[in-house]
């Protein structure tokens, strides 16, 4: 493995149900495929960046940002599909994907995730024997959900609320 030689590959489907065009929303004024795109553009152990999406506003965003555009097929890009699915089509159809590489896979739809945090998990990576390393964030908020017109904190013991 060449760890010093490494391909981002950043899944940004396009048909987003909750938020519409959610990789294009932006923060600060840039879109989170910006973001993504930026953050690794910095890093001197990065090769390449691609953004695999079905989405040509999403692949136009992508190229002006420095990025390399793959084209996702709609079998892969429906509500069921997975992330993996996108990561897989990308190493086993795009001829700019060297073999050798090691794959940091990023989700533009964590824009927090910080140069830092990205720089710690690589010299993790490359000072172990793991395969993958990945980066949490422990999350205080509460989660809320309403079952049966009950309003309840899923991630708190003991703190329902009326």
């Amino acid at each position: 493995m060449n760890k010093l030689n490494y391909l981002v590959i950043i899944p940004a489907r396009g048909g987003s149900k909750s938020i519409k065009n959610k990789n294009l929303q932006k923060i600060n004024e840039k879109s989170l495929i910006q973001i993504s795109i930026d953050k690794f553009k910095v890093l001197d152990k990065i090769s390449s960046i691609i953004v695999t999406s079905d989405n040509d506003e999403i692949l136009k965003e992508a190229k002006n940002h420095g990025a390399i555009a793959w084209k996702r097929s709609k079998t892969i890009s429906g509500d069921t599909a997975t992330s993996e699915s996108a990561l897989k089509d990308v190493l086993e159809n795009c001829q700019l994907v060297n073999p050798d590489q090691d794959i940091i896979f990023h989700q533009c739809t964590s824009p927090l995730l910080s140069i830092n945090s990205i720089e710690e998990a690589l010299i993790k990576f490359e000072n172990t024997n793991s395969s993958c390393v990945f980066t949490v964030q422990e999350e205080y908020n509460p989660i809320w959900s309403v079952d049966d017109e009950k309003i309840k904190i899923l991630n708190a013991k003991d703190l329902n609320r009326k």
